[in-house]
């Protein structure tokens, strides 16, 4: 089941966090470690907030490890405070400049509905 990682660390700013992507080998906006779904940062009054969806809580933990250990290199005061959450559905980058079609169309709907009435004995 996929989980939220919600991960508050107090005192945190963007540029280690920056700095911590880039020690990892990551980079904003590309492919994430392995068993990550997205994550999301934002600066808040409290610090640096980092919401992670993962396909599961041991593979945030897996990585939560390597992130760790290179959060000090970095400067990265820690351990941050993390709340974890049951994810019932997320959606995934799609198509740019495109809506996705309803599965059945109003018309089609109407055009069943009418001909199962019209069958209906009176």
């Amino acid at each position: 089941m996929a989980i939220a990682a919600v991960l508050t660390f107090n005192g945190g700013t963007i540029e280690r966090y920056d700095m911590l992507l880039a020690k990892l080998g990551f980079e904003s906006g590309q492919a994430g470690p392995r068993g990550a779904l997205f994550s999301w940062v934002t600066m808040t009054e409290a610090g640096l907030l980092v919401t992670g969806v993962w396909n599961s809580k041991r593979d945030f933990e897996q990585f939560a490890t390597e992130f760790g250990s290179f959060a000090a290199e970095v400067g990265v005061r820690g351990p941050p405070q993390i709340t974890f959450h049951k994810v019932h559905s997320y959606l995934t980058a799609g198509a740019r400049g495109r809506r996705p079609r309803p599965r059945t169309s109003r018309t089609r709907w109407r055009t069943a509905r009418s001909r199962a009435w019209s069958s209906t004995p009176r």
